[in-house]
């Protein structure tokens, strides 16, 4: 994964390289929240092109964001939703929409003697070709803001948006996971939905992971005085994915106890697999 424009045209010095660092030090679950929006958005547009139009009232009504209302005559009526909520996800998208991916493939050599073929394929992860903006939403002579966007997947994530409705399902379950009570479930669940949609291309409704890897990759918090409270956190995480139909089930690989006393590190190098759900392979009730 890549963030900012291709080398060929990016001058990179001390000063580009920080203003990049900058901008992807701003990702946070916000956008990827927008990012995971979209993408159901996507899979429930069958325009045929892997694009749909994204509207920042939607979004923000599906997060539960009040919109401005005003009175008119004896009620009161729609005003939309506040400037600052709409140029937020604006933000999201351009970052989003600056992220490259690299997809590596490793051909073996046909004959003794001969090296592996090393083939790459990359491409954007998004791209807004659209938009739609709403004249007089910001009156301090800065730009015109968008309202709407209409955003097209790269090439190398259609085959993985050509998936049952049950993905857009997954993708608006995690979005409605609290952010602050219920961190552990919506990045478990992302993480989940994204590695277990691309093995099900593989014939695979499984994935196993490190414990210690899934909570440094997805930069969840370690209580290293009170270590039970991380692992009955985590537990719980899990089981909730799985009352919530985003995966199946789940066990750790590992049989043996724990010590009474500094187990943490031994946990944390456990192997947990997770099942995943047979409609994620196309199998749809």
């Amino acid at each position: 994964m890549e963030f900012g424009r291709t080398s060929d045209v990016q001058t990179f010095n001390p000063i580009t390289t920080l203003s990049l660092w900058k901008e992807v030090q701003q990702f946070d679950d916000y956008d990827a929240d927008i990012l995971l929006a979209v993408i159901a958005q996507i899979i429930k547009t069958t325009d045929g092109q892997g694009s749909a139009w994204f509207w920042a009232s939607q979004f923000l009504d599906n997060r539960d964001i009040i919109p401005v209302t005003k009175k008119e005559g004896d009620g009161v009526r729609r005003a939309g939703h506040r400037v600052e909520n709409v140029a937020r996800i604006e933000e999201g998208l351009q970052r989003i929409a600056n992220l490259w991916v690299n997809i590596e493939e490793i051909i073996p050599p046909k004959r003794k003697g001969q090296k592996p073929k090393k083939f790459v394929h990359r491409g954007r992860l998004l791209m807004i070709t659209e938009t739609w903006t709403q004249e007089g939403l910001i009156r301090d002579g800065t730009p015109r803001l968008p309202i709407a966007w209409k955003i097209r997947a790269g090439d190398w994530l259609l085959e993985y948006l050509d998936a049952p409705r049950m993905v857009a399902y997954l993708c608006e379950q995690s979005l409605q996971y609290d952010p602050y009570r219920e961190l552990w479930e919506k990045r478990l669940s992302r993480y989940f939905m994204f590695h277990l949609r691309i093995n099900a291309q593989h014939a695979s409704n499984m994935i196993t992971r490190r414990v210690g890897l899934l909570i440094h990759d997805l930069s969840l918090p370690i209580d290293d005085r009170h270590p039970e409270r991380t692992r009955n956190r985590f537990q719980q995480a899990m089981q909730t994915l799985v009352q919530d139909r985003q995966i199946d089930e789940w066990e750790y690989q590992e049989q043996e106890p724990l010590p009474a006393r500094n187990w943490l590190n031994q946990w944390l190098e456990w192997k947990v697999t997770i099942h995943a759900m047979a409609r994620l392979k196309g199998e749809e009730q």
